[in-house]
């Protein structure tokens, strides 16, 4: 929470907010030490029981049948740097950080664009 979610730089003046911040950092940085560990111990697992299906989405690989948490834990560190090359170990918390903040973007924006093909287009005037 501290190096990747940078916690110490809240900003905010009110206790209350500042606890509220924390309480949403502490989520984020427990679902991202969730999806390393269980991409390092169990990576045959299927990753819709982490993931939502519009972030299934965003994780969807060309010619990937069935994503693992371990393919996800690699395509979420790649988003945050990691090279994921042979000889390096498993991606670390801040590299998984970085990478979680744009796949969270790119999640909100995939459901924005399927709430937006649901819903009925308006007259034009």
């Amino acid at each position: 929470m501290k190096s990747g979610g940078k916690i110490l730089e809240h900003q905010n003046h009110d206790a209350g907010v500042q606890l509220r911040a924390i309480a949403l950092d502490a989520v984020i940085a427990w679902r991202i030490m969730l999806l390393a560990l269980l991409g390092r111990t169990m990576p045959g697992l299927p990753a819709d029981l982490l993931f939502d299906p519009c972030e299934c989405g965003v994780l969807a690989l060309p010619g990937s049948k069935k994503l693992s948490p371990g393919g996800a834990m690699i395509v979420i560190a790649r988003l945050g740097g990691c090279l994921n090359r042979h000889r390096d170990g498993p991606p670390g918390f801040e590299c998984l950080g970085r990478g979680y903040t744009l796949f969270d973007a790119k999640g909100q924006i995939m459901q924005l664009h399927h709430a937006a093909a649901a819903s009925p287009r308006r007259a034009q005037r």
